[in-house]
């Protein structure tokens, strides 16, 4: 006799959390597809923010972690070559977008490199040819 009562309370809490579970994937799911757009956009633009100067350069050598190279103007005077550590971890943006590491980075690329002008350390590095 009290078989029904308690097959049908099971039945609404199976259904109830199998709704709970989807509405969580949902949610999820377009959380995640939002944060992707956003990393798309926010990686390829090689933008400097407040305190921080970008800075086109040329590379001629590159030694491990140690990029030396040309920086690149406007201004016809010519550049005499500099050396900059580039710090472990440091984001280096492709020309398709992707995120890599410095070790990618060769003589005879030329990049954009965003400094923090405070400390002068490189933040960022997008490759563009």
């Amino acid at each position: 006799m009290d078989m029904k009562p308690k097959k049908n309370k099971k039945k609404w809490i199976i259904l109830i959390i199998c709704i709970l579970a989807l509405l969580l994937g949902a949610a999820s799911f377009l959380l995640y597809q939002r944060n992707e757009a956003a990393a798309k956009t926010s990686t390829n633009e090689a933008v400097a923010g407040e305190n921080q100067t970008l800075v086109t350069v040329s590379i001629q050598k590159m030694i491990g972690n140690e990029m030396t190279g040309v920086s690149i103007s406007d201004e016809t005077e010519l550049q005499e070559a500099q050396t900059w550590m580039i710090p472990v971890g440091t984001e280096v943006v492709t020309k398709l977008g992707t995120i890599t590491t410095f070790a990618r980075l060769a003589s005879g690329d030329q990049v954009q490199v965003l400094f923090d002008d405070q400390t002068q350390e490189i933040l960022k590095i997008w490759i563009t040819q």
